[in-house]
């Protein structure tokens, strides 16, 4: 059975899978993209994601579109 990791934006997921790429890779973990959702996913496949305090995401999103211009 694969476990899949849902990325959400914003919420340091590209950090964690920098630091734990290598153990997700040997655990077998699929990593799914931003546009993958739960519902995309078969009822017994299990999954994970990372959330991150409201404010300081909505920042970190705020100063990204603000670099983007």
């Amino acid at each position: 059975m694969q476990t899949h990791f849902l990325q959400i934006g914003k919420t340091g997921t590209s950090a964690v899978r920098a630091g734990m790429n290598r153990h997700i890779l040997k655990a077998g973990i699929k990593v799914r993209s931003h546009e993958c959702k739960a519902h995309h996913l078969r009822n017994e496949e299990p999954f994970f994601f990372i959330v991150r305090e409201p404010a300081t995401r909505f920042v970190s999103a705020f100063n990204s579109r603000l670099r983007m211009g």
